[in-house]
């Protein structure tokens, strides 16, 4: 029985330690800004966690990547998280593209009120685009949003009826073994075998 319960824990133990990790992306996606002069930007709008079979939510990560077509030039492109209303997040970063072509990435946590229930709307993050030269440029940005996650304790439906099949199967064996005596057992001289 003893081990039985070992068995068990452990298999629990494994379903706890597992944490697991889903990314989406946020629409549109790419966002992208065109046009003469242009200076502005836009919002995306990051897909709520629903998961199922969840018993907490750990992290929450957005991952921002910007690049444009143009001119050499200084433009500035910042992402600015609008929500959830109770979670703070870490410094908006603001990546500064200097040659076309090139693509920069940054990232920021949610850094408080980190729970499934405020998470379990869609959000907006606030694209701003900068263009101190005036220029004719093309910026694309992509946002896409990390959800770090630990399952529930609780197996799985399907996963129960088999642990418990499992350990009716070893009990049964247990007691086989047990019952029958030694000389009976195959590869016993007394068995013939």
């Amino acid at each position: 029985m003893r081990k039985l319960v070992l068995v068990f824990s452990l298999h629990v133990l494994v379903i706890v330690a597992n944490a697991s990790m889903i990314t989406s992306d946020c629409t549109p996606f790419p966002f992208t800004d065109n046009g003469d002069n242009m200076s502005g930007g836009g919002t995306v709008e990051c897909p709520a966690f629903n998961v199922a079979g969840v018993a907490s939510l750990n992290t929450v990560t957005l991952t921002e990547t910007a690049e444009f077509t143009g001119p050499a030039l200084f433009v500035p492109v910042s992402f600015v998280p609008i929500g959830p209303p109770v979670v703070g997040w870490s410094a908006d970063p603001t990546l500064f593209l200097t040659s076309a072509g090139a693509t920069q990435t940054a990232s920021q946590n949610a850094t408080s009120g980190v729970m499934i229930a405020n998470f379990g709307s869609a959000f907006d993050v606030l694209v701003i685009v900068g263009n101190p030269g005036g220029a004719a440029v093309s910026t694309t940005e992509t946002v896409q949003v990390s959800y770090g996650y630990t399952p529930s304790a609780v197996p799985e439906p399907v996963t129960a009826p088999l642990v418990g099949i499992g350990v009716i199967t070893i009990g049964f064996a247990t007691r086989l073994v047990r019952r029958t005596p030694r000389d009976r057992l195959p590869g016993s001289p007394a068995a013939g075998g």
